[in-house]
């Protein structure tokens, strides 16, 4: 394990020097000032893949379908954050008055995407925490219907501000990102609440750091609550260069704890977890 170690944090050391690179060429010049440090996203992307082959591998191993839902859910987020750097690198023509840009269009398929695939990772790692112990019990198909007519429901409004921007209150929006907060919550909580049951039949040291990476996932989640309340308080911008670094920090934290979990709990994952 710890030649395993050493290569994870040479990897990560790699990939560091990778995203300074890339930095320092210019190519990243695009993001808005202030946001320097979104230079971590195409290295958070490539450390969720790494831990999407090694979780792989452990499912090759031990033919468990754990593995297999986890190795698919951290591909999933690895494509996501990769693909959210590309709207910022490239340069759209701008639009003639009242007529569409493929800038707005671009960016409406980018948040749909985005949200889905942010529903679609954490109801796969859900799924993959019910199969540790080889027990499924799938989430309530009511919520899952739910959960389709709201991104069929934000899909329509999304189209009809893209439509009828001039026309349609924005303030909807908001509705639809709170909602879309507390979905994911749900979701979270409920993978959560079944990991540490199983913890307390198993002592999992793997589910431990999950339960971690799901923890700073709800924080993300509902992230965008948190400058309203500098605004009303009456902190106005004071706080938001923190704001930003304690966003990046955690965003970067999450693949760096989950491929961490996966390497220190190596023999917990060579060895199988059905009985």
């Amino acid at each position: 394990m710890n030649q395993r170690g050493a290569i994870v944090s040479a990897a990560i050391v790699i990939l560091l020097g990778i995203s300074v690179v890339v930095t320092e060429s210019g190519a990243l010049t695009y993001l808005p000032e202030g946001y320097w440090l979104r230079f971590l996203q195409p290295m958070s992307g490539l450390l969720f893949a790494i831990a999407g082959f090694l979780s792989w591998m452990y499912y090759q191993i031990t033919n468990n379908v754990f593995f297999k839902m986890l190795a698919i859910s951290l591909f999933i987020h690895a494509g996501l954050t990769l693909e959210s750097v590309l709207p910022v690198l490239i340069h759209y023509p701008l639009s003639m008055s009242g007529q569409l840009s493929v800038f707005q269009v671009v960016q409406m398929l980018h948040t749909l995407l985005q949200l889905t695939g942010s529903f679609l990772f954490a109801i796969l790692l859900v799924y993959a925490i019910i199969n540790y112990n080889g027990h499924e019990r799938p989430l309530k198909r009511e919520f899952l219907m739910a959960l389709i007519v709201f991104i069929i429901l934000y899909t329509a409004w999304r189209i009809g501000m893209l439509i009828w921007s001039a026309a349609l209150p924005y303030t909807i929006d908001y509705v639809f990102m709170f909602t879309s907060s507390v979905l994911l919550t749900v979701i979270y909580f409920d993978g959560i609440r079944m990991a540490l049951k199983i913890i307390k039949v198993t002592g999992s040291r793997l589910l431990k750091w999950l339960v971690a990476a799901m923890v700073l996932k709800i924080t993300l989640s509902l992230s965008w609550i948190f400058p309203w309340i500098f605004f009303y308080s009456g902190f106005g911008t004071q706080l938001t260069m923190y704001y930003n670094y304690a966003i990046i920090s955690i965003t970067i934290s999450i693949p760096i704890l989950l491929l961490t979990a996966l390497v220190a709990c190596e023999k917990e994952c060579r060895g199988g977890i059905c009985s």
